[in-house]
């Protein structure tokens, strides 16, 4: 970083020190700015991290002109012409700037500057966490360990924090620690006051003019638009009972019910498709559960595990650093936590397979069996395109809850009345579809809602337990012809 030797300039004044002091909660805005930089060295790079999401801009060097923002990054960097040693920064529409940082030729960018892609195509698994630090505490592990594995991994949250000047900031350094480059998709809810129950929740967030039909179909948009193949979302209980945990939840799973149907929401189906997603794992869900291995020593990251990553991600999250969450990801200094074992509630190492149309697992270690990641699929198995409608959507194994298109009644409303999501809101299908899987015999996916341990017994278990009844049987009849005979050898001796 060359900061110390270039000028900076703001409508030709001195620019405020605010904007060069690497801290992130101190920020500038301004209703339109022209900000120069001039250099004693040649520049590589301009690096900005905004306040707020910027407007489009243009940078200028020389002749040549760079269109910057139209991907609204909150942290950006921009590369300049080989040679430059002046550019000059325009906005014409209100921008809020944090920091400047001048980066020089041929210079290894520094580990904090954050070089994103845009959320663009369909992605291999997306993390629905509630919450900026959510996706490094009950999803701990899941981010560094999709990108250990060459994933396209989008990660959405559901609500946002543009109420706080920071936590935008801390949602993003954690990611970048992740090794993710694939830039967030943060949701239009703002994150507010917390309750304890769905009811609650719809109270609190229909003070701010949301409805729940705003969650289902913004979550139903999410997965047109970006097609996983894997969906991992928050417990139905909401972890510790966190309202908006509970509804995120909700809504996902009332929206997976509704993506692969073109009637319903039929303006999103109509500019992305529609979308039926294979495997959907809700955290802590105690049906078809699996276990997530995250305690391995990874090569992508020099040998931490996919835990340790999370909790340095979580470092980055300063503005929970003195709450309990803290303690169960990191622990304290008495009593650190080393390993995801140690979590000590609701752990970041148990899901559920709540939704399958390829399959249950077999080493229920990880959430990628029976998926071939989008970039290693060949021309015989098409990548989705989200311009591309689809006409009827792909046969699936339903699970118990579930309905098909058919048997269902789309709301013809486009706004309707604020509802309470309902334990029976899609009630049992008489009949189940059943389709081709890696298993030996496909059996239904788990109960949608109910906390059930019970589980149906595997395939490769069924064999086992009918050969013990048909011995079982045989041994039965055998002792029961030796008691007749016995009984009918008494009697003949006792007869005169």
């Amino acid at each position: 970083m060359i900061n110390d030797v270039c000028t900076f300039r703001r409508n030709g004044s001195s620019l405020s020190s605010d904007l060069l002091d690497g801290i992130e909660s101190t920020y500038r805005t301004y209703s339109s700015a022209e900000f120069t930089v001039a250099s004693e060295e040649e520049i590589g790079g301009i690096y900005i991290k905004f306040d707020r999401t910027p407007p489009a801009w243009k940078l200028t060097v020389g002749e040549e002109v760079i269109e910057c923002g139209k991907y609204g990054f909150l942290h950006e960097y921009t590369a300049l012409p080989e040679g430059s040693k002046e550019a000059r920064l325009v906005f014409d529409k209100e921008v809020s700037v944090c920091d400047f940082y001048v980066l020089s030729t041929g210079e290894t960018l520094p580990s904090f500057v954050q070089v994103w892609r845009p959320a663009e195509g369909p992605c291999d698994v997306m993390l629905l966490a509630c919450h900026s630090d959510d996706d490094q505490l009950f999803f701990a592990g899941s981010v560094p360990d999709a990108v250990a594995r060459g994933a396209e991994m989008q990660v959405c949250y559901f609500t946002n924090h543009w109420n706080r000047h920071t936590r935008p900031h801390e949602l993003l350094n954690g990611l970048w620690v992740c090794g993710l480059d694939r830039y967030p998709v943060v949701g239009d809810f703002l994150d507010s006051k917390k309750g304890m129950t769905e009811e609650e929740g719809l109270k609190i967030f229909g003070e701010l003019g949301i409805t729940y039909d705003d969650m289902v179909r913004a979550q139903t948009r999410l997965l047109r638009k970006y097609k996983p193949q894997i969906v991992l979302v928050h417990d139905i209980n909401g972890e510790y009972g966190h309202s908006a945990h509970r509804l995120d939840s909700h809504s996902l799973r009332d929206a997976a019910m509704i993506s692969a149907d073109p009637s319903v929401y039929p303006d999103l189906a109509e500019e992305f498709g529609v979308w039926d997603v294979p495997k959907i794992y809700i955290h802590l869900y105690d049906k078809n559960q699996i276990e997530f291995e995250i305690d391995t020593p990874l090569e992508r990251f020099g040998g931490r595990t996919a835990y340790q990553v999370s909790q340095d991600a979580f470092r980055c999250h300063i503005s929970q650093f003195n709450s309990r969450y803290r303690d169960w990801l990191i622990g304290t200094e008495d009593t650190p936590v080393t390993k995801s074992t140690e979590f000590p509630l609701y752990s970041p190492r148990y899901y559920g397979l709540w939704k399958s149309t390829v399959g249950r697992d077999v080493n229920k270690t990880d959430f990628y069996e029976h998926i071939v990641f989008y970039a290693d699929q060949t021309p015989d198995v098409p990548t989705p395109t989200p311009d591309t409608p689809t006409a009827e959507p792909s046969p699936v194994t339903l699970t118990q809850g579930e309905t098909t298109a058919a048997e269902r009644t789309p709301d013809p409303s486009p706004t309707p009345t604020p509802i309470v999501p309902s334990e029976t809101q899609f009630r049992p299908s008489e009949t189940q579809t059943e389709v081709s899987s890696p298993t030996e015999s496909p059996t239904p996916a788990p109960t949608a809602e109910t906390h059930d341990t019970s589980q149906e017994d595997p395939p490769e278990n069924r064999k086992e337990t009918f050969i013990f009844i048909g011995v079982a049987a045989l041994v039965t009849a055998a002792l029961l012809t030796v008691c007749v005979f016995v009984v009918l050898k008494i009697r003949t001796r006792k007869k005169p």
